[in-house]
């Protein structure tokens, strides 16, 4: 790293990336904010809440059906137990939802019209067809309560989601005004139409006079809406934008396809009243393209691409002015007809991390940011000039906004750091920065660039001319800190030398970094070869711990036997580059990395809590690892980030990893004990458990305790597991006798970590074990938890190596079976080695719809029983 003492403000630089390289990658700020300090409370149920209804196309009427039952209708009769026949029925317009805020609607796989003519819209006029839509969705009670809109197989990976279409304009499909509280799941959002609105290139959509045709202009609508969770969405060829959205808070987005939509892909501007979000807003695999384009159907084709010069808009994600925490991981910007992802509006406070963020083939800037910012980790790709002489084309402006790949703006004072990202430009510029108008440059803003690769290439306005790597204007002090980049085919920068725009430090190279290319097309290839000066030459002391592949870092890229991080984005050796796609039916396809095995197609398990090998395991084909979080059960044995991700993407195949954590009783050796602890001090401490020395029992439903495990949690979601494996919760039976409210403290506290947890990460998985009564007791636990995992149901009951008795066997696969009713998945975890008592216990597992593992009691081995390999 260069002298840091050379200038104050290149200290404060050198003091911001190694706290990056520590993983507070805002100097805290963005990790500060993305999870409250206290869970939400849970809402108990009541008889009328929480209420689950279904719709499925051989259906009926709402006065033919209740919608309680996910049935067909039975051809007569009023009032019967089978759902409805389309969402109108549950929210129909113009009308009065027969859902109430915290209910769950379940849409059956199938092709439903929304708009006038479709059933249900009696209120509907042909004149005001635009208003034939849903009305609002009502909003949950709180955030462990919220309405639900979901697709069937919305919770095994929707493999075939409802497709909603707009027909005869009406305004949008989906309408989130006032909605929060809420998840919208698993549905294909669309119309049946290439017509895009206003289209000066004769694909306009008939928009006078009735009838209009089978199109719709927005997919979403939302506004005034907080704590919502989207995912499993696949939002494609409207007439003119996927999501309309703005005044927005603490919302979550994940798993969400935003394409071929005419005019724009998520258009953060509502026009007027104001459009500012606010809180932390979390984008997660988040594919925005061809946004700006229309979409031939039924052929899902890019055609009449346009841009603004035209009439048109492009962006593929814009807002009006903003705030918030904006945190974007795993995502893709690609080929849309103007800016790919643009937030040069966000001035009005808050946080913008990008991290594994892929932009390419976008016809402005890839990305524009303003304010504090952190960009790691990320892949922009400059070829503005994509959509040239392309048959999809029929208006674009080529590098529209001088085609500059990256804009950073400030609004006075702030820090923006860019490491291990990967840029190619062939606009005017690489990196360009300045001041937001209307705002002015204070003198202490910072541009911090390290670990990276700058690709420059002609200009394309100017092909004698080439691009440059760092501009600014109206910001008179302000210099890219370059260091330990690699820089080719760029102006304004002399490596090693302090210059005009660029202060270059002594570990830039200033040569090919030898990509793999090609340099064309609709894929560029950014990977390093094994000979570029990229490979094996970052600074360590800033390296993250994954790629844009989410691979582990450092590899040894060069094979000289030493492992040391690689610039740029990849690191060599870590796996394939992800793909792009030429055309819309394969945009959804490889465009980030894959995800792990949902729960619906896991088959098999390992639990294993000590002496754990985490290459051996990795090197196995179980789809689910139940496990310690750290590799003695302390602090100083806890397993890194690093270590948990090879571990989930290992050769082995890709794994669901869950940790164990006790929520029932305190254990002596976890970090969370002080020395002086005894049984009344702290006062939630009890009886030390007689079985298990250093085992203490507690006052579970304690404000002190729940803050503790709260604090475990959050240890659990730094090192990137799955979720959580809760043990003890059977602990409530040692309580029932003196405290009434036992066992529905428990339900509470379980559902109060699942909060917590969500709040960060909504996919978040929880698995309590045993106590598998309370599904049965306390319905609305089965919405806390994602399935269960249940010991000696067929051997170890009494004794390991012996059959548990079959009244026992029974009673617990009748409560068992509650959870796999309820779409959780069932664990079973039975003590035995005698092979023929193993052969019996997979067996019986099976039979139940359960997925077995046979073990020992002492958890503290990788098993393999010869005849039920994981496969």
């Amino acid at each position: 790293m260069r002298n840091c003492a050379r200038v104050s403000r290149t200290l404060v630089l050198c003091l911001s990336l190694l706290l990056l390289a520590c993983g507070a990658c805002m100097g805290g700020a963005v990790e500060e904010t993305a999870a409250p300090s206290t869970p939400p409370a849970p809402r108990p149920a009541g008889p009328a809440q929480d209420a689950i209804y279904y719709i499925r196309t051989d259906g009926g009427s709402a006065e033919q059906c209740t919608g309680l039952v996910d049935a067909p209708y039975p051809g007569s009769g009023s009032g019967q137990p089978c759902a409805w026949d389309h969402p109108f029925r549950a929210l129909p317009p113009d009308g009065t939802p027969l859902i109430q805020g915290g209910d769950t609607l379940i849409i059956g796989s199938g092709s439903y019209m929304m708009g006038y003519g479709a059933d249900g819209d009696d209120n509907c006029y042909q004149d005001g067809a635009y208003d034939c839509h849903m009305p609002p969705l009502p909003a949950g009670p709180d955030p462990v309560h919220p309405t639900r809109l979901l697709g069937a197989g919305w919770d095994s990976g929707c493999p075939n989601p409802p497709e909603l279409w707009g027909s005869e304009r009406p305004w949008q499909i989906i309408d989130l005004s006032g909605s929060s509280n809420v998840e919208v799941a698993c549905l294909e959002i669309t119309d049946h139409s290439d017509c895009v609105e206003g289209h000066t290139g004769g694909l306009a959509c008939r928009r006078d006079t009735p009838p209009f045709g089978p199109w719709a202009p927005i997919g979403i609508h939302a506004e005034d809406s907080s704590n919502a969770y989207l995912h499993d969405l696949n939002v494609h060829g409207l007439a003119w934008g996927g999501i309309h959205a703005g005044r927005l808070s603490d919302w979550t987005v994940e798993d969400v396809r935003i394409a071929g939509n005419g005019g724009v892909g998520w258009d953060g501007d509502l026009w007027e009243g104001g459009s500012s979000n606010s809180g932390t807003l979390v984008f997660r695999r988040w594919v925005v393209e061809w946004n700006g384009c229309g979409e031939t159907y039924p052929g899902e084709e890019p055609t009449g691409c346009w841009g603004q010069t035209a009439g048109g808009y492009g962006d593929g994600v814009g807002t009006a002015a903003t705030g918030g925490h904006w945190i974007i991981e795993d995502s893709s910007f690609l080929h849309n007809t103007s800016d790919g992802l643009d937030l040069l509006y966000h001035s009005e406070g808050g946080t913008i991390r990008l991290d594994r963020v892929h932009a390419e083939g976008n016809a402005g800037n890839q990305v524009k940011v303003t304010g504090q910012s952190v960009i790691t980790n990320s892949l922009l790709v400059g070829n503005c000039a994509f959509f040239d002489g392309q048959p999809f084309t029929y208006d674009v402006d080529p590098c529209r906004a001088l085609g500059n790949t990256l804009e950073v703006v400030y609004t006075g004072g702030e820090q923006v750091s860019i490491v291990h990202s990967t840029f190619y430009g062939q606009g005017d510029g690489l990196v360009s920065g300045g001041s937001r108008e209307g705002y002015g440059c204070s003198g202490g803003e910072t541009l911090a660039v390290r670990n990276s690769i700058f690709y420059g290439d002609k200009d394309y306005f100017d092909p004698g001319d080439i691009t440059f790597l760092f501009y600014q204007e109206n910001c008179a002090d302000l210099e890219m800190d370059s260091d330990h980049n690699v820089i080719y085919q760029a102006k304004n920068v002399t490596c090693g030398v302090d210059g005009q725009f660029v202060n270059s430090g002594p570990q830039d190279i200033c040569q090919d970094p030898l990509l793999e290319g090609p340099l064309s097309g609709s894929r560029y290839g950014m990977v390093p070869r094994p000979e570029s000066p990229a490979v094996d030459s970052a600074d360590a002391a800033l390296c993250p711990a994954l790629d844009i592949l989410r691979h582990s870092r450092p590899t040894d890229g060069d094979g000289d036997g030493s492992a040391v991080c690689d610039r740029g984005a990849y690191e060599l050796g870590g796996g394939t580059p992800p793909l792009t796609s030429t055309h819309l039916p394969l945009a959804t396809k490889g465009l980030v990395e894959a995800a792990p095995p949902s729960l619906g197609e896991v088959n098999d398990f390992l639990y294993q809590l000590q002496n754990l090998d985490l290459a051996a395991i990795g090197a196995t084909a179980y789809d689910l690892v139940v496990m310690d979080y750290s590799a003695d059960g302390d602090e100083a044995g806890e397993f890194s980030a690093a270590e948990i991700a090879g571990l989930k993407d290992s050769p082995g195949g890709e794994k669901i990893v869950l940790a164990y954590m006790s929520i029932g009783e305190a254990e002596d050796y976890r970090f969370y004990w002080q020395d002086g602890w005894v049984p009344g001090n702290p006062a939630w401490l009890d009886v030390e458990n007689p079985d298990w020395a250093g085992n203490y029992k507690v006052h579970y439903w304690d404000a002190g305790w729940q803050s503790i495990l709260f604090s475990y949690t959050d240890r659990l979601l730094d090192a990137g597991f799955d979720g959580a494996y809760l043990d003890l919760i059977d602990a409530y039976e040692y309580y029932s006798a003196t405290r009434p409210s036992a066992a529905q403290d428990m339900v509470d506290f379980v559902a109060a970590i699942g909060a917590y947890a969500h709040s960060r990460d909504p996919e978040f998985y929880l698995f309590p074990q045993n106590a598998a009564e309370l599904g049965s007791e306390f319905p609305a636990y089965l919405g806390s938890i994602d399935g269960i995992g249940q010991e000696d149901i067929y051997y170890g009951y009494e004794e390991d190596d012996v059959a548990t008795p079959p009244t026992v066997t029974l009673e617990l696969e009748g409560y068992l079976d509650v959870f796999r009713d309820a779409g959780k998945l069932v664990l079973t975890v039975d003590y035995a080695t005698t092979p023929a008592h193993v052969d019996a216990a997979y067996a019986q597992s099976l039979s139940q719809g359960y997925v077995p593992f046979v073990t020992v009691r002492d958890l503290d081995q990788l098993v393999i029983h010869p005849g039920h390999e994981p496969d």
